[in-house]
Formats: structure tokens, sequence, C-alpha cells
């Protein structure tokens, strides 16, 4: 990855953080498929990993984002794993 990919990513996590709205957090996502794939895997682990809750809600977290815009489904597979 080259200096200047990293620098964008390096402010637009600040930018983010310090806006605190969605659209900068989407807008962030952009600017993260400047990583690598192996790069961005390993932010999404270090993130999910600070999280202090149960495996079903790191699931449910993960869901949220694989299967976005895909509400419906979501939640069948939601209510067939919890009953």
């Amino acid at each position: 990855m080259t200096e200047p990919a990293i620098k964008a990513v390096q402010k637009a996590v600040g930018y983010a953080l310090v806006l605190n709205d969605q659209q900068s957090y989407e807008d962030l996502g952009l600017v993260l498929m400047r990583l690598t794939r192996e790069q961005r895997a390993c932010l999404a682990w270090s993130c999910l990993i600070t999280f202090e809750c149960s495996r079903d809600d790191i699931y449910a977290i993960a869901d949220s984002v694989l299967y976005q815009g895909e509400e419906d489904e979501y939640n069948d597979r939601t209510k067939t794993q919890t009953g």
C-alpha cells in the first residue's frame, strides 16, 4: 500500500470519529477499500474483539453487515436460530 493511501485512511477514520454520523462511517468504508483485503479483515477483527458481548451478539453484528439490505432474509434466519 502506498503512503498516500495510508494517510487517506488515517484522515477518514479521524473524520468519521469526529463527525460520528452514518454518512461519515459509510464514506469511511469507501476509503477503506484502498486497503488490502487482509488489512480490512484485520481491522474488522480488531473492532469485533473490543465488544464485550456474547458470540451470538458478534454474529448478529456481522450478519447486519453481511445481509445489509436483506432484512427479510436476516429476520428469517434470526428467528430460525433463536427458535
